[in-house]
């Protein structure tokens, strides 16, 4: 049994109080849980050094924090994490925007929107409680560039409508109206200010212009043929 010297003399041993012993019990286990969250800290710290990428480095890090927050040398790995784990983010982010805006002034609107999404996720991907302000402003870039797909997507509907007509009179051999429609399209206000437009029609003006020359020129043989016959 656990007993406590009186005076420190050896002889005359006194039985420890079960109060006394239950508290040691409990300074005892929570030594050992603490123990314990140290060196799961510890194996986190180590786990984030080999990381998939900077962000899941530093959320392990936060994680080892949360386990133990004094643990020697982790201020620095968090410090140094946290500017990892930004960059990392601001470079994808930064790559996502690029091929949204591309996608968008090529009028391949699912695409824009797919790249953007892939975007907004890696903003929401950081780990930590505060959002560094770099990755709010990529959050505000995006809801403009959000903006800016609706109303290109809605313009290039309205667009393609009379494009289509174009296309139908162009089928049905009624070459020069459709010619005269689609110049008429491309002349509009509405588009006329946006080389988008006139780069993604070049193509189809050009060979309707073909097409009407080509027309053009089989009536004027036929016309010379028939004057010839009468002669």
């Amino acid at each position: 049994n656990l007993r406590l010297f009186v005076n420190g003399d050896p002889a005359k041993p006194q039985p420890i109080h079960p109060s006394v012993i239950a508290d040691l019990e409990v300074d005892k286990k929570n030594i050992e849980e603490k123990l314990a969250q140290k060196r799961q800290a510890q194996q986190k710290m180590v786990n984030a050094g080999m990381a998939a990428n900077p962000v899941e480095g530093y959320r392990l890090l936060l994680d080892a924090q949360d386990d133990f927050p004094h643990l020697s040398g982790l201020d620095q790995r968090l410090a140094r994490g946290w500017q990892q784990a930004l960059d990392y983010l601001l470079s994808r982010i930064r790559e996502k925007i690029i091929t949204a805006t591309w996608e968008k002034d090529h009028f391949n609107f699912p695409a824009a929107k797919q790249a953007l999404g892939e975007a907004q996720g890696l903003i929401a991907s950081w780990p930590g409680k505060d959002q560094p302000e770099e990755l709010k402003n990529q959050s505000q870039s995006g809801t403009a560039l959000v903006a800016e797909i609706t109303a290109d997507e809605y313009k290039f509907k309205e667009f393609n409508l009379r494009y289509e007509r174009v296309k139908e009179l162009e089928a049905g051999g009624e070459i020069n109206t459709a010619l005269e429609q689609f110049e008429a399209l491309l002349e509009d206000e509405e588009y006329s200010s946006d080389a988008r437009y006139m780069q993604y029609a070049r193509q189809d003006l050009r060979a309707l212009n073909k097409k009407l020359n080509a027309s053009k020129s089989a009536a004027d043989k036929l016309e010379l043929a028939r004057k010839a016959e009468q002669e």
